[in-house]
């Protein structure tokens, strides 16, 4: 037995509107004339939120992959400097004194857990600020990586994560806006089918469901 099923995804809410503005153009029947503007209009803004979401996943994809790309380099880049650095400690080129600079534990050469993104940021900070007082002391920095290309990648790194907080804020801000969409649509949609339906109400029960198809009504079995 066929049962009507009112949409229950975004793209359905969309399909079903979007055949009822159609159907304002080619449709004789006076059926949709009073709700011309409410559909136009429930279109318009369903389809601009849709496109808005579209556009919150993809720039999150790029943000997300540019971040992750950053991070690695960067943790490449602070596990470099700081073995650089102990080899220069053992061949006593440099005091071991001077990992202090840098928050180091002065008696050991251990390289700090870079595994997660907030301890890389944080080890990159505390590369750039250590170089930065050795060089105000006049002692040399280390070359090979040099520290303002360690600042390089993680002001870029801190960047693309700012534009990720922002483009959170704008989801979180989005989804009030979607979800009263929605609601507005269920109930629109709902009322416009019943009074399809009853449009059709004297004819067989095949002929009623095939002309309520024909505006977007959905039956399924």
């Amino acid at each position: 037995m066929a049962y009507r099923r009112l949409p229950n995804t975004d793209k359905a809410r969309l399909t079903a509107i979007v055949r009822l503005n159609e159907l304002l153009v080619i449709e004789e029947s006076n059926l949709l004339n009073n709700h011309q503007e409410a559909i136009g209009g429930l279109k318009i803004v369903f389809e601009e939120l849709i496109d808005r979401r579209n556009e919150f996943v993809t720039k999150r994809r790029v943000l997300n992959k540019t971040k992750r790309d950053l991070l690695v380099k960067l943790r490449l880049y602070v596990s470099h400097f700081l073995q650089v650095f102990n080899f220069a400690i053992d061949r006593e080129d440099i005091l071991k004194e001077s990992r202090a600079f840098f928050k180091l534990e002065t008696n050991t050469g251990v390289i700090p857990s870079l595994s997660k993104e907030i301890d890389v940021i944080k080890w990159a900070n505390n590369i750039v600020n250590g170089e930065q007082k050795r060089i105000e002391q006049g002692i040399e920095a280390i070359s090979h990586p040099r520290f303002t290309r360690i600042k390089e990648i993680k002001e870029a790194s801190e960047k693309i994560m700012d534009e990720l907080l922002d483009l959170e804020k704008s989801i979180e801000d989005y989804y009030p806006e979607i979800i009263e969409q929605r609601t507005r649509i269920d109930v629109f949609i709902k009322q416009i089918w019943n009074k399809i339906e009853f449009q059709f109400v004297n004819e067989p029960i095949e002929i009623k469901r095939k002309k309520a198809t024909h505006f977007g009504v959905v039956y399924v079995q």
